[in-house]
């Protein structure tokens, strides 16, 4: 009896530090970055789980084009730009928060919000803003890239810097103070958004001259693809492989060092949206061939799903592993990752931007008219583990009673 009575004392003892911990880990959550594809990776992976029955709550009319993916504060803030010029903060319930200033030239990628709240974005012309939340400017002045069309979204790095390519050829490093930190020349215009590894140490770019290159924090090449004619930004693995479609409607999967390690093509004729990687290493993409494609980590196909329409909207996981895409024919639509079909809803307009989901499990997406629709509903909770002051109270419990049988053995 004394061997059981001295390991419930030492269960006791270290549960109480493990619960110490997690009242400590609680209380102070970890504030992390938000831009395009979820994270500096472009991975395409939501930290949450989305509504498993979806309807519409509202739906907010920009008035515009819109081409930029939404992006949600932590506050629950929609972000995005439009084609007149302007720039959006669209609340959690339909309305319109602020607009800014019109600037020279329309907004056409997604912005990125960082851990101190500032929202970077850029315009066409090749202008980078930065602005507060209530959409004040945070720069004296905006940084110009001089003769840079910008095309892609802002990518933001660990320690605030922001990294954009532009049509000039260059890749830029952007202190978060506006100024230029360096820039790096390629082989032809970087129209598309750029990706980072996971240690933040290299930045990867698409290239008008067909190669991917591979650029280090310090602004050197450190190596480029021979040509493949990449179709959209690539994600990278957990691995480190970058996967990314091409023109030629063949997904690549290149190795951290520029190798290519295999193809999977298909019969489409361009790869028309970029990766999403999956927690199993699953790769999700769509084409111009009307299909979802899902293909194992060793280049084999897992399985397809084929819709009416041809896709251009870059697929979402989100935190259970449902993909979320929309069609050129307007529908939003949600794939369990067996590849059947969990959901689908028609907005009625295409749709080339990518879903997000909030941290309540609503659905964001921007249609080709510019209309910003939220879906929301029941969301599925994780299996739940007692609260810490419930297990203290267990604890409380089990030490009473060992305490009692002490006294009895007295």
């Amino acid at each position: 009896m004394r061997k059981i009575e001295k390991w419930l004392w030492g269960f006791i003892c270290k549960a109480s530090i493990l619960i110490a911990v997690s009242i400590t880990y609680s209380a102070c959550p970890a504030q992390a970055a938000t831009q395009y594809r979820d994270d500096s990776l472009r991975s395409g992976n939501s930290d949450y789980v989305a509504t498993y029955a979806p309807y519409k709550e509202w739906q907010y009319s920009s008035g515009t084009t819109c081409s930029a993916s939404p992006i949600i504060s932590q506050n629950g803030t929609v972000y995005f730009g439009g084609y007149d010029r302007y720039f959006r903060a669209v609340s959690s319930s339909g309305s319109l928060l602020w607009k800014s200033t019109k600037y020279s030239s329309s907004i056409i990628s997604s912005a990125a919000v960082g851990n101190n709240g500032v929202i970077y974005f850029s315009t066409l012309g090749g202008t980078i803003c930065a602005l507060g939340a209530n959409g004040d400017s945070q720069w004296a002045n905006p940084c110009t890239l001089a003769g840079g069309n910008v095309g892609g979204a802002i990518l933001l790095g660990n320690d605030g810097t922001l990294y954009v390519g532009a049509d000039n050829s260059r890749v830029y490093a952007i202190n978060p103070d506006g100024t230029i930190k360096w820039s790096s020349i390629t082989g032809g215009a970087i129209k598309r958004s750029l990706s980072m590894s996971q240690d933040g140490s290299t930045i990867y770019a698409p290239s008008e001259d067909g190669r991917l290159y591979a650029i280090g924090s310090d602004g050197s090449i450190l190596w480029k693809t021979n040509i493949i004619n990449p179709s959209n930004n690539c994600a990278v693995g957990a691995d480190g492989t970058l996967y990314v479609g091409t023109t030629s409607g063949t997904l690549v999967a290149i190795g951290s060092d520029g190798s290519i390690k295999w193809t999977y093509a298909t019969q489409s004729k361009t790869i028309s949206t970029s990766p999403a990687i999956g927690a199993d290493g699953t790769i999700y993409f769509g084409g111009q061939d009307t299909c979802l494609h899902a293909v194992n980590p060793d280049g084999t196909v897992k399985w397809l799903f084929r819709t009416s329409a041809s896709i251009y909207s870059s697929p979402t996981i989100d935190a259970a592993g449902i993909i979320l895409f929309g069609t050129y024919s307007g529908s939003l639509v949600a794939l369990n990752p067996d590849g059947s079909l969990n959901w689908s809803r028609n907005i009625g307009s295409t749709i080339y931007t990518s879903p997000t989901i909030g941290s309540d499990g609503s659905i964001y997406v921007i249609d080709s008219l510019g209309q910003l629709t939220k879906y929301t509903g029941p969301v599925n909770a994780p299996a739940e583990t007692p609260e810490p002051s419930t297990m203290v109270c267990l604890l409380g419990a089990i030490a009473a009673i060992l305490a009692k049988y002490k006294r009895r053995q007295r």
